[in-house]
């Protein structure tokens, strides 16, 4: 139990402490999915 609360901390902790990671790592899944329509509409034309 202690463990998993300790674990929770630690997320919230590295979340906080990363926040532009998490803007980077959005921003990345955009460009990564946008850059996959283009290569599907390509290949398909």
């Amino acid at each position: 139990m202690k463990t998993l609360v300790h674990f929770r901390t630690h997320d919230e902790n590295a979340f906080h402490w990363h926040p532009f990671y998490a803007i980077f790592s959005l921003t990345a899944s955009i460009l990564l999915a946008a850059l996959v329509v283009l290569i599907l509409v390509a290949s398909a034309t």
